[in-house]
């Protein structure tokens, strides 16, 4: 194969490279100091939940999670359990023995964050906005 294939065949990835970079640089995340107050969230708008969602399912490192669309309204924190396992609707023997996962939202400078209680990982949100609790 000569290079001038090798460069069209790498052309349409280097491109979808650049695109996902330059997609990112819009929303430059600020690491969440010792000052971050318990937050609550004052919008609900559905860009906002679909944020927070992909948030805690990162933060927990699972594919999704199920979350209400007025999740940190109410409260500061949330906690999450593991779904029981299930086959055609029915539990199955066996338990989860997993600890249920605290997730709290946090405010620092004006700037709202999503916190994982037990690994103090964090993420900051972009679409929502947050009062001091």
């Amino acid at each position: 194969m000569n290079q001038a294939n090798t460069f069209i065949k790498l052309k349409p990835t280097a491109l979808l490279c650049l695109l996902t970079a330059a997609a990112g640089c819009g929303a430059t995340s600020v690491p969440m100091t010792d000052a971050a107050l318990p937050a609550l969230r004052i919008d609900n708008s559905l860009q906002g939940t679909k944020e927070i969602k992909q948030a805690v399912a990162q933060l927990l490192a699972l594919k999704q999670v199920t979350l209400s669309d007025t999740a940190f309204s109410a409260d500061s924190s949330i906690t999450i359990e593991r779904q029981a396992h299930k086959v055609n609707g029915q539990l199955i023997m066996g338990r989860n023995y997993e600890m249920p996962q605290q997730v709290n939202l946090l405010i620092d400078s004006g700037r709202c964050y999503l916190s994982h209680e037990k690994t103090q990982q964090s993420q900051q949100l972009f679409n929502i906005q947050c009062r001091p609790k």
